[in-house]
């Protein structure tokens, strides 16, 4: 059966996402992914709280974008998230969005692919060699020194990928992929990508993780959950060019074209009434917790081996998030059957 992990975003308070952590340990989830967007918490300081205070559950980014850390750095903080947490890190890449490497950061979004290939390759060399010096197209590093024995432990990298590129280079040089609000058909596509990019390079696809995150709507008012849903794939569709596009290449231009002049205004409320039914049905889990396992085996048998739930919390006022992720935890009792 594939497995299940289960999305933490930055804006949930820093405490009460520890408790969720260790719930979702106790409830036999297989991994713990904490977001890192433009606000609240990084999401280093989150995983090593909660490597602290779990045992088994692995603990990973999901996702830190690569240009608001040095390739070093990020090698350097796998090796500690390493250590703290007894070899169960993940460590997830991602380039990110605009909104954030650039508007909050103050950086530019450029050379993505090239970037991402080459973060990848110096942050492997941190845990595994004593010195070197890296020239590439974007990154140059002209004497890496480390006075101590290199880690010398894989720690594993995830890609987060939408498009074909990126995909492609997935397979090629990570341990796994990570996709975000596809549909099942998309997913199929995109996983004979990532094999093609393994195979291009000698690479057994077999070796590679690949999952994806599914939205799945906590709460109890079916009516409330779908519109929770609602709102936020209008606010990837508002605000990241990159999911617009992506939707469209899955099969959804008509509602995308219908949605370009709240695009224009950047007005995911009103976006967000003329999401279909069958847009967000087919991008998350609606009904009970029971119903999602039947509906999480459509993503599996479209080549998924992981599903990494992101609970979806009504924001209307009516519904605390914190108790709406802790109760959806808690009712996913089929993990232990």
């Amino acid at each position: 059966m594939v497995e299940l992990g289960i999305l933490l975003r930055s804006t949930i308070p820093a405490l009460p996402a520890l408790d969720l952590a260790e719930e979702a340990e106790r409830r036999g989830f297989h991994s713990i992914w904490v977001t890192e967007g433009a606000y609240n918490q990084d999401a280093i300081t989150q995983m090593t709280a909660m490597a602290m205070r779990t045992k088994r559950i692995l603990v990973a980014s999901g996702i830190v974008p690569i240009y608001s850390r040095s390739p070093v750095l990020a090698g350097m903080t796998a090796m500690g998230l390493h250590l703290f947490s007894g070899g169960r890190a993940i460590l997830g890449l991602g380039t990110s969005h605009p909104f954030i490497v650039e508007d909050a950061h103050g950086l530019k979004l450029d050379h993505p692919i090239t970037r991402m290939r080459e973060y990848v390759e110096i942050v492997r060399k941190t845990h595994w060699e004593e010195e070197f010096s890296y020239h590439g197209r974007v990154y140059t590093i002209p004497n890496y020194r480390n006075p101590v024995p290199p880690l010398g432990a894989h720690v594993p990298i995830f890609i987060a990928a939408l498009r074909s590129q990126m995909l492609r280079l997935g397979g090629a040089v990570a341990d796994g992929v990570l996709m975000n609000m596809v549909p099942p058909h998309y997913l199929r596509h995109a996983v004979e990508i990532i094999k093609e990019g393994a195979q291009s390079v000698g690479r057994d696809p077999s070796q590679l993780t690949i999952g994806t995150i599914v939205m799945a709507g906590a709460s109890r008012d079916q009516d409330a959950a779908a519109e929770a849903l609602r709102l936020r794939v209008a606010n990837y569709a508002v605000l990241t060019p990159f999911y617009r596009k992506m939707f469209e290449e899955a099969g959804f231009a008509k509602e995308m074209e219908e949605i370009a002049p709240e695009v224009q205004r950047k007005d995911i409320e009103a976006a967000a009434k003329k999401i279909p039914d069958s847009l967000i049905t087919a991008l998350g889990l609606l009904g009970t917790p029971q119903e999602w396992r039947q509906q999480t085996k459509a993503f599996e048998d479209a080549g998924a081996q992981l599903v990494v739930l992101m609970p979806t919390v009504p924001e209307d006022g009516k519904h605390d998030v914190i108790q709406g992720i802790g109760d959806m935890i808690q009712s996913i009792s089929w993990l232990q059957t």
